[in-house]
């Protein structure tokens, strides 16, 4: 019985000591990131991780990769999260939602679809990713092998915010 007692207090003192500081601010309003520009990377998703590539890929296994350039400065159209963020979540995240995504191809898709055409509908959002880029776009029609470009095209209320070429990769 003594044990037991010894145990419960042994426990209530423990868990005391992993309560939350709220003096540190976890119902303050954080100020999530402002997006202020975007940078493509070629990814090549037919290993085991998905990978930054250079190299010749796989038509089945490319995704063009998105890094956010942002600040942590916030600007008149920031909104503040009054909730906390909880371990995984983005802060940022919350920001690029509000953009509209295009896909560009810079060079002839196939012989059907020539340089300069929007093919984001060739393209799905994947969360599976290498660590420092923060969004993806899985390509699910191949287009013809061979040298490819493309254009991330980021739209808000329909105005032509931020936009970056992909470095022209091979497919095969």
């Amino acid at each position: 019985m003594n044990r037991c007692i010894m145990l419960m207090v042994l426990l209530a003192a423990l868990l005391s000591g992993c309560e939350v500081d709220n003096g540190g601010g976890w119902n303050e309003p954080l100020i999530p990131v402002s997006l202020k520009g975007i940078q493509t990377v070629n990814i090549d998703n037919s290993g085991e991780f998905p990978k930054i590539s250079a190299a010749p890929i796989k038509k089945e296994a490319y995704v063009v990769g998105v890094k956010w350039i942002a600040d942590d400065l916030p600007s008149d159209d920031d909104e503040y999260i009054t909730d906390p963020v909880r371990w995984g979540e983005q802060q940022y995240g919350m920001v690029a939602d509000h953009y509209e995504r295009s896909v560009v191809c810079l060079t002839p898709f196939n012989a059907d679809i020539p340089a300069g055409s929007n093919v984001s509908k060739y393209f799905k959002k994947i969360n599976y990713l290498p660590e420092d880029v923060d969004e993806g776009f899985a390509l699910l029609v191949a287009p013809d092998p061979g040298v490819h470009r493309f254009r991330m095209e980021y739209y808000y209320a329909g105005e032509l915010e931020f936009s970056h070429e992909t470095t022209a990769i091979e497919f095969f």
